[in-house]
């Protein structure tokens, strides 16, 4: 229901909730089938720390970001 109007109809919810549930299986399918092969998962785990310090820099900024927006309130 986010962005949608209040005169938007109820096939309209339908449809857009029905492609985000085909882009969400498509995106599982999508991961499991590229971790499935071994040289992925080589490489994944040689930069596996790599991958996750910058992931947890942006849920940092992410929480910080929040924090900020919260106390500016």
């Amino acid at each position: 229901s986010m962005g949608m109007g209040t005169g938007d109809s109820i096939g309209q919810l339908v449809l857009v909730t029905s492609l985000c549930m085909i882009l969400g299986v498509a995106d599982y399918v999508g991961h499991a089938i590229l971790f499935s092969y071994s040289t992925v998962m080589q490489n994944y785990n040689k930069f596996r720390r790599w991958i996750d310090s910058v992931v947890s820099g942006f849920f940092a900024i992410a929480g910080f970001s929040l924090l900020k927006s919260a106390f500016d309130r």
